[in-house]
This record gives structure tokens, sequence and C-alpha cells, in this order.
């Protein structure tokens, strides 16, 4: 999972260490704020650390970050404020406010949590395409209802990848969402999976769902084979 890290002053030293074992990392100051497109598509928490900000200027943080990611889970940490106060943050958007005195291991815990939360209500629990289906609730992979075999690393692969259906996920996304900190993967053990992915959905039936992006990663396309193939036929006969 990648984490947008922001604020006046860097992470403390043993919490970004912590952080950076279990996620990748992208850390930027308020002034010099400036992600491309790719970089904010793969975004999936934004820790604000609150450190040094006024309420005044953490209120306007928030509102900006929950305004340009409204989809994403946005934890405050380090924060100077009251209980009150919190309250009005949170219902500005916020996921979690998680004040100063806390401690580091209350801190972790609390953006793990919030890295794993489900919305209470979720329209679209599935992704479907031709038949094919994938439960993100019970992590099912299915081909007109008949349950598709996968082990727990495709199953990890093909869930981050149709959560960004029609993004290009990075390699190293992938590594990190789908191998524990102690795992260490071999240099072609993504491409391995991937593969087998592709033999267990595609081949069988006739699908086409795993684009490779040439020096940048992976990418969901949904069309048919044959819906290719009837265009470079028409391209020929003209």
């Amino acid at each position: 999972m990648k984490v947008l890290v922001v604020g006046m002053s860097p992470l403390p030293w043993e919490i970004h260490r912590e952080l950076s074992m279990k996620y990748v990392l992208v850390s930027s100051s308020l002034k010099s704020f400036s992600q491309n497109q790719a970089e904010i598509a793969e975004i999936e928490l934004v820790l604000i650390w609150a450190k040094r900000l006024s309420k005044l200027k953490l209120s306007k943080t928030v509102q900006y970050f929950v305004e340009r990611f409204p989809k994403v889970k946005i934890v405050a940490a380090g924060c100077e404020c009251s209980s009150a106060q919190r309250a009005e943050l949170l219902k500005l958007g916020l996921t979690d406010c998680i004040p100063k005195r806390a401690s580091t291991s209350e801190l972790l815990a609390k953006i793990e949590l919030a890295s794993r939360q489900m919305p209470l209500f979720d329209p679209t629990p599935n992704f479907t395409h031709h038949h094919f289906s994938f439960n993100f609730h019970t992590q099912i992979a299915s081909f007109h209802q008949v349950p598709i075999p996968l082990n727990r690393k495709e199953t990890l692969i093909l869930d981050t990848l149709l959560r960004h259906t029609g993004k290009i996920v990075s390699k190293r996304t992938l590594y990190h969402s789908s191998w524990e900190n102690n795992e260490k993967p071999s240099s072609n053990s993504l491409e391995v999976y991937i593969s087998s992915l592709r033999r267990k959905i595609e081949k069988p039936f006739d699908l086409q769902l795993i684009k490779t992006v040439k020096g940048r990663g992976y990418q969901v396309v949904t069309y048919k084979k044959e819906a290719e193939n009837d265009k470079d036929a028409s391209k020929k006969d003209q």
C-alpha cells in the first residue's frame, strides 16, 4: 500500500522506520506537494503529520486532502488539539485524528486499522467482466459463478490490480501489497504469479485482463480478445 506523508516537519525516525517496513512511503512537505497523476492514483492513505501545524492550518490541510482524495483514508497524527477540536476535524472527513500524547505503538496500530477499514456501504463489492467476477469481501474469483482456485499470492495481486482497474500499478506497489515484510521474493517472483493468473483466468475463458506496461508495471484492461482480433481483421480488410 502506498502512503503519502505530508507535514511541516518530517516524521520522527522511529515512526518512519516502522511505517516504511509495512508500506510504500511517499513524503512531501505541504509547501512542495506536487505529485504526478500516476502517483496520486496509487495513494491509498494520506498521513498528515500535524506537529508544528496551527489549528487553522491543520483544518485547511484536512479540507484540502479530503477534497483531493475523496475515496482515500486520511489520518492526522501528532495533533495538539482538544477533544472538541479533534471532533471537528473528524467531521471534515478525517478517518482518524491521533493526539500528540499517543504512544508510537498506538499511532502505528491506528494507522494499520485505518488502512484496513472497509466503507460502511460498498456499492461495488464485486469486479465483473464478461462472466468473470471477483468479490473483494470474500476474495473469491469465479467464472459463471464457478470458483477459480487461486493461491494466496495470486489472490492478493489480483485484488490490488482489480481495485485499480484502468490505472497502472507499479511492481513495487504489488510487492508491498502481496508480500509480508519478512518474505524475500526472488527477482522474477511477481512475473511468475502474473503468468499464473493469466493461465488460470485469461486463457481458459478467452479474456485479457492484465496488461504489461513496459517499465511501469501492470494494468487491468476490460475487453475481450476477440474484440481486439476483430479490430485487427477490420484494419486488414481496409
